[in-house]
């Protein structure tokens, strides 16, 4: 996760704290949410592909996955240099999504209890699906949309 934050800060952008991620880009709907309890929230498609985006992660054997048009969205502002350390990997058939997926996966481990990749290969916001660390949780909105 070091080198990934690095990464991060040398773009200008805050380091994220997050044992595995899910990035995904498309249209969201975020805001107060509740009738007697207000709650923050964001829910749409992007956002629950996102979370099965994370909970590939570890048949994948890497700590993030992104989806492929986050990587040409990523192309196309003109920061490819951020897409150096992510390979391509073989598109993933998600549960409630209809067609197979292309994602990259993050070259670099955080801990040896996560296997290598058993293959690699060469309003609108970036959703980060965080699975273990509440306080990442509450950061990740301006992590993503920032």
């Amino acid at each position: 996760m070091e080198l990934f934050n690095e990464d991060r800060r040398m773009a200008g952008m805050e380091p994220l704290e997050a044992d595995f991620f899910g990035l995904h880009y498309g249209p969201v709907v975020l805001g107060d949410m509740g009738r007697n309890r207000l709650e923050f929230a964001i829910i749409g498609n992007t956002v629950n592909e996102a979370a099965r985006l994370e909970g590939a992660t570890r048949d994948l054997g890497t700590q993030a996955v992104i989806r492929e048009a986050l990587a040409a969205r990523v192309l196309a502002e003109g920061h490819g240099k951020m897409l150096d350390r992510w390979d391509a990997a073989p598109a993933l058939h998600l549960k409630g999504v209809a067609t197979p997926m292309p994602v990259r996966v993050m070259r670099y481990r955080l801990t040896a209890d996560i296997p290598a990749p058993a293959q690699s290969g060469g309003a609108d916001a970036g959703i980060l699906s965080p699975r273990r660390n509440p306080v990442f949780n509450q950061s990740c909105h301006s992590a993503a949309m920032g």
